[in-house]
């Protein structure tokens, strides 16, 4: 057995019991004798862990050798000893790193009413440029739960100094127990810039991507920002982190302008540049990694709704305008054949299912099979990204096998319908897929569908949804189809669509109307 090593659930610490006679020298986060000292070891190896153990013996045994000595100066008197000063010898830097790792401790031990006063009355006597009075002002400042306290306090009667009141006097040799022992180990790793502790941030992501929280794309997006961030910072350590930094960041990714002059929007900063950090820090707090959420206290920016100029269906000319350019797409060298593809079938296939245009564009061949009789799309996560992770069958409709839909997937044989696998990795935030979609979007674009207030691509989800409204489909087997989440639970988790019922259900879907002339030669 391994002294002082200890396993919670998966993870290994380092704890070791402090002798009785010197725990009222040793103090806790909330000034009380500490019992213990317990200190996650980060690792679930148990090898590693037992060779990371001596460090924490060595700083241990110094907290001993101090409270000995403390013990030791008490002793001719019999008194106990008076507490010296924790942030004496600091310098600011070192103080806000300890403070930082101190945030909840701290906050706990501001709820009590005798380390309330004691506080007042001992940083009275400290100038104000003292570390330990820089603190207790910016927590008034905030309006935390210090300031409640404080005026709960002020409202107490004051005791008489004579009762013994720990922290009365006025020249700063006493210490309230609401500015605690500082931990050692932390003290000695932020005195010592050389052997200084880190816990990598680039690794809490990687830790968090492990989980399979994320996909592979949104995964690569993220870890692109967490790389601008570490830049942005200049260091890659975790702990060191402010909430300041945070914020800085968030405002920088505001402010700064794109390579089209614009800033970014709120909605951009929020998910492209925040999600990532507040992902990494969460996980690594819930995994006892580190010791704070220096992301959690800054808010997003705020999303500004944009005023609403139409309906986000497309209308009857559009409608007609885009679907007639597709027929008239013809098959030409080997070299566009896939562009050529996706404008001629994409657009009819977002018009006939509503689904998202990337779950289009990754469809592989193998994805159209003949199930029950019926001919079906199988959108799956298996193709690419699938916004809720959850497979489904989408019955071909009729008007897509007169075009010829059917025969130009068996000619294709296996592998992806609309991209090239071979010139790009289609499981990336920018894969080939992805990137068909942006074109195709382009391309509708120059067709004269130039309403802002449309996508061109999206805009078939809200057009089949209006569609099957008319026509009377089953709203559950419409949210189905387009992968919309049902309102209720009990409709999610219990409700099983059939081939059979789902394609009953496409079938009242009516043909799209091209209006006169119509080149539809189907």
């Amino acid at each position: 057995m391994c002294t002082y090593l200890d396993q919670v659930g998966s993870t290994y610490y380092f704890r070791r019991v402090v002798p009785q006679e010197l725990q009222p020298f040793i103090r806790t986060a909330a000034g009380k004798p500490r019992t213990e000292f317990k200190v996650s070891l980060r690792t679930k190896d148990r090898e590693t862990a037992k060779r990371l153990l001596p460090d924490h013996v060595k700083q241990s045994d110094k907290a001993f050798d101090a409270a000995r000595a403390g013990m030791r100066k008490a002793a001719p008197s019999g008194a106990a000893a008076a507490p010296v000063d924790p942030f004496a010898g600091m310098t600011l830097e070192q103080f806000h790193y300890w403070e930082q790792h101190n945030r909840e401790q701290l906050q706990a031990a501001i709820a009590e009413d005798a380390a309330m006063e004691d506080a007042e009355a001992w940083a009275a006597g400290l100038p104000v440029d003292h570390p330990a009075a820089i603190l207790l002002r910016e927590e008034r400042e905030r309006g935390d739960r210090y300031q409640l306290e404080a005026h709960r306090y002020r409202k107490r009667k004051r005791k008489d100094s004579a009762s013994g009141v720990a922290g009365a006097s006025q020249d700063g040799n006493a210490v309230s127990p609401l500015l605690i022992q500082p931990n050692p180990a932390i003290i000695s790793q932020a005195a010592s810039t050389g052997n200084l502790e880190t816990v990598s941030l680039r690794g809490l992501f990687d830790a968090y991507v492990e989980t399979g929280a994320l996909g592979s794309a949104i995964a690569k997006e993220w870890r692109t920002g967490i790389d601008r961030f570490v830049a942005f910072v200049g260091h890659d350590d975790a702990r060191r982190v402010t909430q300041a930094d945070v914020l800085r960041w968030r405002n920088h990714a505001r402010d700064e302008p794109q390579k089209n002059g614009k800033p970014r929007s709120a909605q951009r900063v929020n998910v492209g540049y925040l999600a990532p950090l507040r992902a990494a820090f969460k996980h690594g707090l819930s995994e006892m990694l580190i010791e704070h959420d220096p992301a959690a206290g800054v808010p997003k920016l705020r999303i500004v709704k944009q005023a609403k100029t139409r309906d986000r269906q497309f209308t009857k000319d559009e409608q007609r305008t885009i679907l007639r350019a597709a027929l008239k797409v013809e098959n030409g060298d080997a070299r566009n054949r896939y562009k050529q593809l996706v404008r001629r079938w994409v657009p009819w296939l977002c018009a006939y299912t509503g689904a998202r245009v990337n779950e289009m564009t990754q469809l592989r061949a193998e994805d159209v099979q003949q199930v029950d009789g019926h001919w079906i799309i199988q959108i799956t996560p298996n193709a690419g990204r699938v916004k809720n992770k959850e497979f489904r069958n989408v019955p071909v409709h009729e008007h897509l096998i007169a075009q010829g839909f059917i025969e130009m997937v068996k000619a294709q044989g296996t592998g992806p319908l609309f991209y090239d696998p071979e010139l790009g990795d289609a499981g990336s935030e920018r894969g080939q897929n992805k990137k068909a979609g942006e074109r195709l979007a382009a391309w509708v674009r120059g067709l004269g569908v130039t309403d802002p207030g449309i996508m061109p691509n999206h805009a078939w989800r809200h057009t089949f949804k209006s569609l099957a409204m008319e026509v009377g489909m089953d709203e559950r087997a419409a949210d189905y189809l387009q992968g919309h989440a049902s309102v209720a639970v009990s409709r999610k988790v219990y409700t099983h669509h059939t081939i059979d019922r789902l394609a009953e259900q496409m079938a009242l879907i009516p043909r799209y109307d091209l209006g006169e002339p119509a080149p539809d030669p189907c």
